[in-house]
């Protein structure tokens, strides 16, 4: 997966199909032309107003049949990533890989298993 940004695409055509819609869209800033295939056919893009799209793109597929050339690329929205599990702990170990000689984590594993009594001490009076 690669990152892909998009800032100012303009409806050129739209063509429903009984399986998608197609849409041909012009980036302003480089006047590439793209073809977006919505298979769910819930996408709404006027005509008059530019669009934006900043997303993931999957490794394309490159299709060469004599003089025609036909890549197909699936895009997908960064929110996409909310529903993948964070393999991630807020341990020294792990922020070491990213930080090596920080030690803003150091003191993590220690207080793990370590009773915290906020306020009052548990031998002391009109605990609750």
């Amino acid at each position: 997966m690669f990152n892909f940004s998009a800032n100012h695409l303009l409806l050129l055509s739209r063509t429903e199909y009984p399986s998608c819609v197609v849409f041909l869209l012009r980036d302003l800033d480089t006047q590439r032309v793209y073809r977006l295939h919505d298979f769910s056919k819930a996408l709404l893009i006027r005509p008059d107003v530019a669009c934006c799209f900043s997303g993931r793109m999957d490794q394309p597929t490159i299709d060469v049949t004599g003089t025609l050339a036909t890549i197909a690329i699936n895009c997908e929205n960064r929110l996409v990533e909310m529903n993948v599990a964070v393999d991630r702990r807020y341990t020294d170990e792990d922020q070491q890989m990213d930080y090596p000689g920080d030690l803003g984590f150091q003191f993590v594993n220690g207080i793990q298993e370590a009773q915290i009594y906020w306020g009052r001490s548990p031998s002391s009076q009109n605990n609750l």
